[in-house]
């Protein structure tokens, strides 16, 4: 059956290019998440050996794979370019794994071959007449395969490859969650970076990547909801990994802080033609619904210059320390922080907040939409910091989750509103 649905798949993708986009969907082929026995194989070998043996691995290559060992650094000796393939769908890729044993028994397998920026470029700009209905197929054909769980959707550019991030810079791409878990442990992520121009001229303009992720503690799929409103789609992020770390490691400082933080990625399906600087404003304009509500609570947002007293720091150098000394995949990630950083303190009205001995801070941010990829509106994050006496309050930690429920309805109504 699922040889009978990846063939099914590939006809149909093949079918849709040719009446869609004609010879464009030559280079810019939707095929690796509907590859469905070759992904299980994957998946299954990942889980049952998490550590690759040495016999596996051989010297890295010329081009791409020597840039990659050099930028590696001190993951260099870690790095194992695998001497075959792990399944037929991934023969014409350089892959690698890492040799070292994780705790928790995460592994992961990242492979990628060169590809052409220009036919990325040809996808942006032809996406809504051409190749909007391939994607949506695409995805659908994905979630059917036996190991996924049903989820797909277009990633993030924070789900680039770590690996693929040492040499390109994330373009566009697909995500899959596998395995029976939910929330799943384990994805499958297929696109294309922009290869970094200090590599040298006798390096690819773009690279094509698949990505398999198994056994991670760190959830990084698909969202936990999606909200359509009109022609807007609005997605939940899964957040509950990263706000129990960021509260774990504030408790093991032994400072009063904890957080609650949601995260939304804003997407339009149909052909808008709006311009960075409007869809720029839309993000400014939510920025404002939200903040709004969260006076209305009793919130006192921070001005500039308090800011700057506050944290010695102004918006932009804020931006520029969170930023710097990354990987070139992730220098921007095809995403940059949204022309908007607010942050808003309420210090009475709630029972820790007595006599100045809590204080509930709300942190408004987000991230611009990535260049030229018209569906994209880039995303909104809102953390909501118990501080002191409220850090340890049941009816705190209740009324920062009801915080963010009311910030999901405001943007909800927003959008119904444009």
């Amino acid at each position: 059956m699922a040889k009978l649905l990846r063939f099914r798949s590939g006809l149909l993708v093949h079918a849709l290019c040719i009446l869609a986009a004609k010879s464009a969907c030559a280079d810019i082929l939707l095929d690796k998440l509907t590859a469905c026995n070759d992904i299980e194989r994957v998946y299954i070998a990942l889980r049952a050996q998490p550590t690759v043996p040495l016999s596996d691995c051989r010297p890295p290559g010329d081009g791409l794979e020597s840039a990659l060992a050099s930028r590696a650094g001190a993951d260099a000796s870690r790095l194992c370019f695998l001497r075959a393939s792990p399944a037929a769908f991934l023969n014409s890729f350089s892959c690698v794994r890492f040799t070292s044993k994780t705790a928790n028994g995460a592994a992961d397998v990242t492979c990628f071959r060169a590809a052409s920026l220009r036919d990325i470029q040809v996808y942006k700009e032809q996406y809504a007449e051409k190749f909007a209905r391939i994607e949506s197929q695409y995805l659908a054909a994905a979630q059917k395969c036996a190991v996924s769980t049903g989820d797909s959707a277009n990633a993030a550019p924070t789900l680039f490859p770590p690996v693929a991030s040492m040499l390109a810079q994330f373009q566009l791409g697909f995500i899959t969650s596998l395995g029976s878990g939910r929330p799943s442990d384990s994805s499958i992520f297929h696109g294309y970076g922009e290869t970094d121009p200090a590599i040298g001229t006798s390096a690819p303009s773009a690279i094509e990547v698949v990505y398999v992720l198994v056994n991670s503690p760190i959830r990084r799929s698909v969202p936990v909801d999606r909200r359509t409103v009109g022609t807007w789609l609005l997605e939940v992020d899964d957040t509950a990994t990263l706000e129990r770390d960021m509260n774990q490691q504030f408790a093991r400082a032994g400072a009063p802080m904890r957080f609650s933080v949601i995260n939304y990625s804003l997407a339009r399906e149909d052909s808008h033609g709006m311009t960075m600087s409007a869809k720029l404003s839309l993000t400014s304009s939510l920025h404002d619904s939200i903040a709004e509500e969260l006076q209305a609570e009793g919130f006192n947002q921070l001005s500039e210059s308090e800011l700057r007293r506050q944290t010695g720091r102004s918006t932009e150098e804020l931006f520029r320390d969170i930023t710097r000394n990354v990987p070139f995949g992730s220098r921007d990630q095809g995403v940059k922080f949204a022309p908007g950083f607010r942050i808003l303190f309420k210090e009475t009205g709630l029972p820790c907040t007595r006599s100045g001995r809590g204080a509930v801070a709300a942190y408004l941010t987000g991230t611009q939409p990535v260049e030229g990829v018209q569906r994209d509106f880039g995303g909104i994050s809102l953390i909501i910091a118990r501080i002191g006496a409220c850090s340890v309050s049941s009816d705190a930690r209740i009324y920062a989750r009801d915080l963010l429920d009311e910030a999901t309805e405001d943007i909800v109504g927003a959008l119904r509103r444009r």
